[in-house]
This record gives C-alpha cells, sequence and structure tokens, in this order.
C-alpha cells in the first residue's frame, strides 16, 4: 500500500500544476474527505465488538467536552441545568429552580455499578462505541438478534423503559450522544468473559486459566534452559556481561522458590526452598494441608527420568482454535490485515453483546506520510478520482465542469464496487433456527380500554 503522498505526486502530474492553482493542502483535505465517504457511504469495513453487561466504559467524566481529550470512550455522569450547572441528582435540579426537593433515585460514575447496589437509578442503560464508529448493523445478545425498536414506540408502550429489568430483546438509538446505544430490557447482574487480572494496563497474557482445557503449542528459540541456579546472585555473577567474560548462556531456571515470613521478624523474609512443602511451612500452614513433595529437577530433559516438568514462560499468545467456539482476532487501531502483534484483550458473546459495526478513520486528520490502511489498495485509486473530481469542480482558473463529473462517477463507481464486496458475504451467510426467546416480538403498540370509571386510558398490550 503507497503513501498518501505518492498518491498526491500523481495527482498534481494529472492536473498539470504545481500548487499553482490547487495547494498540496487543499488536495490533502480532498484525499481525507474521499476516504472517509468511501467507508461510510459503502459500509464495507465492518468488525465484531464484544460488549459486557452492565455496560463498561473507559471513562466517565462530568461534562461533554472531556471527551475530546481521552482515549476510548467516555460517558457524561451528570444532569446539566437551565443554568448551565452540573449535578449528579435530579433533586439537585428542583432545589436550584426553587420547588421543593424529591428523592431522587441512586446515580452512579460507571453503569457497571449497578450490579452492586439495588437502588433503582434514573440513568438510561446506554452503551457508548469508540469514535471510529459510524453505524450499528446488528447487534446479538448471548448470539441471539436483538431487534431495533424508536424510543417512540418505547415510550409509548412501557412507562420507565429505561429501569425494566429483564433479558435484552430490543436496541434504540436512544436520546443520548452520537455513538451511543440503549437496550431494552435492562440486565443488572454484574457480567465478565474473561478477567485480566489486576495489572490489566501493563504487559500481556501469557496464560490462561479456567473451567476450560487448554494445550499449548509453543515454538522458542530456547526449548530448554542453558543453566540452573538457586539465588539470584549466582545469575547475576555468573552471566555479568562487563570487564569479564560471559560465562554461562542461554536461558536460566531458578529451582528453588521464595517465601514470605508469617514472623514479625524482617530477617525471616529470605527464605528459598526446593519444596512447596517447605514454602508452605515457612509461611505457617498447618503440617496437615503441606503439599506432598515432588522430585525437583534442574533441566527440562530431567523430566524424562521423572523430574517435574518444568514450563518455560517463553513467547506471546499468537492464536486461539477450538472444535466447538469460534474465535475471531481483531485488530486495533488502523491495520484490518496485519494480524501482527500481541493480544491484549479478550472478549465472548456468550451472555454478552455482540455488535457488528461500520467503521471509519477515527482521526480525519492525515499526514502524507499515513496510508489508507482500511480499504485494499487496489481501491486507492478511487480516493485519486475523488481529488480529481473535487479539483476540477471548485470554481476558479482551473474549472472543468466535463472532467469534474467524469471522475465523480468513477468515484461513485468505486463506492458501488466496495459495497458489493460486503454483499457478497451477506449472501454467504448460513441460516439456521433459533432457540426460543423469552422476548420473541417487537414492544407493543398502545390500545385504548376502560377503567372502572368509565374514564379512556392508554395501556400497553403485551403478548
Amino acid at each position: 500500500m503507497g503513501l498518501i503522498s505518492a498518491d498526491l505526486d500523481w495527482i498534481q502530474a494529472r492536473l498539470n500544476d504545481s500548487g499553482e492553482i490547487w495547494t498540496r493542502a487543499e488536495l490533502l483535505k480532498w484525499y481525507q474527505d474521499g476516504y472517509r465517504k468511501l467507508l461510510a457511504d459503502s459500509g464495507a469495513v465492518r468488525r465484531f465488538v464484544p460488549l459486557e453487561l452492565p455496560p463498561r466504559v473507559n471513562y466517565s467524566g462530568t461534562s461533554h467536552w472531556e471527551s475530546s481529550h481521552v482515549t476510548g470512550t467516555h460517558r457524561k455522569l451528570t444532569i446539566t441545568t437551565r443554568s448551565k450547572r452540573e449535578v449528579t441528582y435530579q433533586w439537585e435540579v428542583e432545589q436550584e429552580e426553587g420547588v421543593t426537593p424529591t428523592n431522587s433515585r441512586a446515580a452512579f460514575t460507571q453503569d457497571w455499578e449497578r450490579a452492586h447496589s439495588d437502588d433503582e437509578t434514573d440513568r438510561h442503560y446506554r452503551i457508548y462505541f469508540p469514535r471510529e464508529h459510524d453505524r450499528l448493523k446488528r447487534l446479538t445478545w448471548d448470539d441471539r438478534l436483538l431487534i431495533p425498536v424508536s424510543v417512540r414506540e418505547l415510550d409509548h408502550a412501557i412507562r420507565g423503559w429505561m429501569r425494566e429489568a429483564g433479558f435484552p430483546g430490543h436496541w434504540t438509538v436512544g436520546v443520548g450522544k452520537s455513538n451511543s446505544y440503549e437496550v431494552f430490557s435492562v440486565r443488572t447482574d454484574y457480567n465478565q468473559a474473561y478477567y485480566m487480572g489486576d495489572d490489566l494496563d501493563s504487559g500481556i497474557p501469557r496464560r490462561f486459566s479456567g473451567s476450560r482445557t487448554y494445550a499449548s503449542q509453543l515454538t522458542s528459540e530456547h526449548p530448554f534452559n542453558g543453566y540452573a541456579y538457586t539465588s539470584t546472585g549466582d545469575a547475576d555473577h555468573l552471566t555479568q556481561i562487563g570487564d569479564k567474560p560471559l560465562v554461562l548462556d542461554g536461558m536460566g531456571w531458578r529451582v528453588t522458590q521464595e517465601a514470605s515470613s508469617n514472623s514479625s521478624d524482617s530477617t525471616q523474609d529470605d527464605f528459598h526452598g526446593t519444596q512447596l512443602w517447605e514454602k508452605e511451612r515457612h509461611e505457617g500452614t498447618a503440617a496437615a494441608s503441606l503439599t506432598d513433595g515432588v522430585t525437583v529437577g534442574t533441566y527440562a530433559w530431567e523430566a524424562a527420568y521423572g523430574a517435574q516438568e518444568i514450563g518455560f514462560p517463553t513467547g506471546v499468545i499468537k492464536g486461539m482454535s477450538s472444535p466447538d467456539r469460534q474465535y475471531l482476532p481483531i485488530i486495533g487501531d488502523s491495520s484490518p490485515y496485519l494480524f501482527v502483534g500481541a493480544a491484549r484483550q479478550w472478549g465472548s458473546s456468550a451472555d454478552a453483546l455482540m455488535a457488528l459495526e461500520v467503521i471509519v478513520p477515527e482521526f480525519p486528520n492525515m499526514l502524507e506520510s499515513d496510508r489508507p490502511e482500511l480499504i485494499p489498495p487496489q481501491m486507492q485509486k478511487y480516493l485519486k478520482y475523488h481529488v480529481l473530481s473535487m479539483a476540477w469542480g471548485k470554481d476558479g482558473e482551473g474549472f472543468q465542469k466535463g472532467l469534474s463529473t467524469h471522475y465523480n462517477t468513477r468515484f461513485k463507481r468505486g463506492i458501488a464496487f466496495f459495497r458489493k464486496l460486503g454483499d457478497v458475504t451477506f449472501r454467504d451467510k448460513e441460516y439456521r433456527r433459533d432457540m426460543t426467546r423469552e422476548v420473541s416480538s417487537r414492544p407493543p403498540r398502545p390500545r385504548l380500554g376502560r377503567d372502572a370509571d368509565r374514564t379512556w386510558i392508554n395501556y400497553p398490550r403485551f403478548p
């Protein structure tokens, strides 16, 4: 894939202009507009996003402008009053307006806090998508399709639908900020597909644990350790690289385990043993609960002769496979075709939402040294056609209506072709019968009825 600068050079050569009529910055802006328009109008670049319930966001703040200064999703937790003040509870709005305050429902900083409170809240059950989100194509819960509805239908059918508990069956664009949606009904119990540990902000996953069975296939340049040692001092002395020559080479393996002391005497903290029961004994574990001893080896090959197998935590997780489940790698920022790097986040569609969204470039202000990586290299020519159409369609000395219309037609042909690629994947879907759902229809329309006093009222009609 070529750089944007190379495309701009080609465009200037076709225009026979070196910046006298159309500046380089102007051409770059049209290139960015065409890139975004090609992706938005075709809707061909899509990705699956697993979303856990209750909804999670990266940051929660008191003003919408804060979202432009954070990375990831942002939720506004406060209510804006008529005087442009931000408050937390609805009774504060009444207090400011001079009305006698009434009891307000609970307020949360993060929506997942709903799972740890029995109080109702007046906040909407809203899901937020990042900046590159353009529109939602499909939303499922537990692999079951959710039906889109309008806010008007929900308002007419159920009062306080944003607080209605149950299993998700529908979704709506809601009344919140752009790139956000709401789910009906509301599920408040805490659910998390994969727990990434306490050090979530750093490092990479290196191992799995849980009820499933995991079989590892390791590829390493060092299948065996080069030496073994009992303390860090040994390793530092024997592998020192300085004025002295290197004594040992390869990957080391420490055969001892460090134990923390249960004594207040700090001199007792430095304790190491070769057996797990020694560590437990030093930490104060009861004698009846001590772990049986094993044969401890110093090299990996000794496992063939009865020693405990040594596992070297080298490398990173590159992929997952299963005969019963499907695993889809999702690339983050910019490169959807090169599956490189390390897996840093894991999600699942079981007991969670799975969204299929159309994405556009997150940052429209691209540089000439960038590449339009969300499209195949063969589609870059249509971006050049868009720039030529805009250049010859601009009022001024270089105006050429015929050429502008010609290249605009070519650009639209590229949008239609890119959309056709998405249609091919749609036709290749395999359909099957779904299981019976608890929510099986759209929210009903209101109908008229009579109460005991012969007064006409509106009430919802449920299936």
